[in-house]
Parts: C-alpha cells; structure tokens; sequence
C-alpha cells in the first residue's frame, strides 16, 4: 500500500477585486524549480513577511516582493524543493477574493 504524497495549500486573500486582475503564473524547472505569480496593479500590505521558511517536503519557502518596472506589481515565489515533478493547481474563489495554489508531487 502506498501512502498518499503530500501536498501544499497556499491561500491569498485579496482586499482589492479579484475580477480583472492581470495575473501571470509559471513554472521554472531544473536544479532550483520555483513557481512564480505576478499580480499586476497591486500593493502589499503593511506588516506581509516577505520571506517564509517552510520544513515542509515539497515548498522550501516563500518570498514575496514588490517590483516596480515599468508598473506596480507584487510577484510571490514559492521555491520548490527538487523532484520528479510537480502538479500545480490554481483556484480563483470569487465570493472570498482568494487565489489558492495547490502544489503536489506528480
């Protein structure tokens, strides 16, 4: 019997509209893989770490940061740990103004 693989929910509740936001998400394979989502037009919140440390099996931390090219966008980067693979679910739940990414081995 084989056990379940473990799996990582990451929820980011949103205080502007989720309706229209321009959000870029991909993936960067190799050595150090990482999943990255930029969120045009946004801010971050006061008193947001901008780095967490996880023990976890499959993320090994967050960063968050605020990029100001030519316009104004927050990018999260979840750094993965290496693998085989990932599958990476994204759910946008518009009645609570969230994004949730879901990370599991593939």
């Amino acid at each position: 019997m084989r056990l379940r693989e473990f799996k990582v929910q990451l929820t980011l509740r949103l205080t502007g509209l989720l309706i229209g936001l321009l959000l870029l998400a991909f993936g960067i394979a190799g050595d150090l893989p990482r999943f990255v989502c930029d969120f045009d037009d946004t801010r971050l919140a006061e008193g947001i770490e901008t780095e967490i440390a996880t023990k976890g099996r499959i993320l090994s931390r967050i960063r968050i940061g605020r990029h100001r090219e030519q316009h104004r966008k927050v990018r999260v980067v979840l750094d993965l740990k290496p693998a085989a693979g990932f599958h990476i679910e994204q759910i946008f739940v518009e009645e609570n103004n969230e994004y949730v990414l879901i990370v599991q081995p593939e």
